[in-house]
């Protein structure tokens, strides 16, 4: 039987504009992308990041002899994207902080308010689920597995369910693994096993499957978060 969400643990996912905040990055980001490939053509070498590019272009603009300045026409203006970036970004947080469950799965390291309100934005409630592995194959973090023989052999993680919540929990595995790297691996731990059996980035899949069934267990079960 179809589970039926009550309405009183109905998340108000319209109060939180992850996906508006989404578009905006994606829209700016083209902007920037549009700049770059003009001034590729017109030959002027862009250093990285947006504030380098931005301080050129308006160099340019402002140089009437300058080639590349008379074709940025019309002139660069990201300010409404960056307005609006912050104002969606603040109704995240207020969001994130007045939820009980982003609050329990913040304490999850490499859980910050961006997973959380995406989180609330796309997540279904977790009772929905039988145990944790549910959670992280909805995602589309948990390997395949292939019986036979009697034996059971794990293939590739499937990328099925909810793209966003999956690519911020890995980037959020990459942030645990960096932070783990510059304090130094314990040697006997969990991680540094995985990085012996396997590469970087593939041991940061496995990390962001053990944050989905950590999110479960906090969510779910109301469980105090551990170690990944």
């Amino acid at each position: 039987m179809r589970f039926v969400r009550p309405k009183s643990l109905d998340r108000q996912s319209g109060a939180v504009p992850f996906k508006t905040q989404r578009k905006l990055v994606q829209a700016r980001t083209r902007l920037m992308n549009g700049m770059r490939s003009r001034l590729s053509e017109l030959g002027p070498i862009v250093p990285q990041g947006c504030k380098a590019l931005l301080d050129l272009v308006d160099g340019l603009a402002e140089d009437s002899g300058s080639r590349a300045g008379g074709h940025l026409h019309p002139p660069r203006d990201d300010r409404p994207f960056r307005r609006e970036d912050r104002r969606a970004e603040r109704k995240m947080a207020e969001a994130a902080l007045a939820d009980e469950d982003a609050r329990r799965i913040r304490t999850i390291p490499g859980i910050g308010l961006t997973n959380a309100a995406a989180f609330m934005a796309h997540a279904p409630l977790m009772i929905e689920f039988e145990q944790g592995r549910d959670f992280a194959a909805w995602l589309g973090l948990a390997p395949s597995r292939h019986s036979t023989g009697g034996k059971t052999r794990l293939g590739r993680a499937g990328k099925m369910g909810q793209s966003d919540m999956r690519r911020l929990l890995v980037c959020g595995a990459m942030a645990v693994m960096a932070a783990a790297t510059r304090k130094g691996i314990d040697p006997n731990g969990r991680l540094a096993r995985l990085l012996e059996r396997m590469p970087r980035k593939k041991a940061a899949i496995a990390v962001a499957n053990k944050m989905a069934r950590m999110i479960w267990a906090v969510v779910a079960r109301r469980r105090n978060t551990g170690g990944i």
